[in-house]
């Protein structure tokens, strides 16, 4: 996943054209780089009105490690070890975990609230820890290393779906010099046809206001985001010491 951005498109092409199969031009003959672009900004958009918290489904590879790294030591077992790791958002799969280039079977560990990772005991009921540190300079297929590839998000509902649409749809109409009566603020601009491009006097301004400008957004900022917020609320304790470090 990308910083800051949700993971893929709420809609696809076929969804807009459902709605207006027209949108592109009056010959009813789809330029899908342009409606393409006007997904992802309004994709975009949508995930910054939902205060960045309905992001799509994501699939990452985690590499979890004590903040400040572990004390040297020959084994590490009983002072840098967990019964746990939580992991970022609403988890929806466990595909694999690794410690050490080898694979943990899934019966090894299962998923608590939604975003813990559990180890669970061994076939003779000895209690298993994960690593809480690691060696963060080596690939995952080398011993001293953990990783944990997990999917994780939410798929947008209908709602959402709609909203998207919509926002999809306004700004491509914002790309044709001919279309008027535009719901979208007048400080906004576009130019190419092959893509979307917006140039905004004040942005934050534009996803404040643009709520109750089009009433599907405004419908569902009333559900997802009501108090309007700007991020996700989240708990932070200086306890919690350890750090999930995602690579490409």
């Amino acid at each position: 996943m990308a910083e800051d951005a949700p993971c893929d498109a709420f809609i696809t092409a076929e969804d807009v054209l459902l709605v207006d199969p027209c949108i592109t031009g009056e010959e009813c003959d789809p330029v899908y780089e342009l409606i393409d672009a006007a997904i992802d900004e309004a994709t975009l958009l949508i995930y910054m009105l939902s205060g960045r918290q309905i992001y799509g489904i994501c699939s990452d590879t985690v590499r979890p490690n004590k903040l400040g790294g572990c004390p040297r030591v020959t084994t590490c077992y009983e002072t840098c070890s967990v019964s746990y790791i939580r992991l970022t958002g609403n988890v929806i799969s466990i595909d694999e975990v690794t410690i050490d280039g080898e694979t943990i079977p899934a019966s090894g560990y299962t998923i608590m609230d939604n975003n813990k990772l559990v180890r669970m005991r061994d076939a003779e009921s000895k209690k298993q820890k994960w690593p809480r540190c690691q060696n963060l300079d080596s690939p995952i297929s080398e011993v001293g290393t953990f990783s944990i590839t997990y999917t994780h998000g939410k798929a947008p509902d209908l709602i959402t779906k709609r909203a998207t649409t919509d926002m999809a749809i306004e700004l491509i109409k914002l790309s044709r010099a001919e279309t008027s009566r535009l719901r979208l603020p007048s400080n906004t601009t576009s130019v190419s046809r092959q893509g979307i491009s917006l140039s905004m006097q004040d942005r934050n301004e534009m996803i404040r206001t643009v709520g109750s400008s089009i009433e599907s957004v405004s419908q569902f900022m009333a559900i997802h985001n009501p108090a309007n917020q700007r991020v996700p609320t989240f708990v932070w304790s200086p306890d919690s010491r350890q750090s999930l470090h995602r690579f490409s």
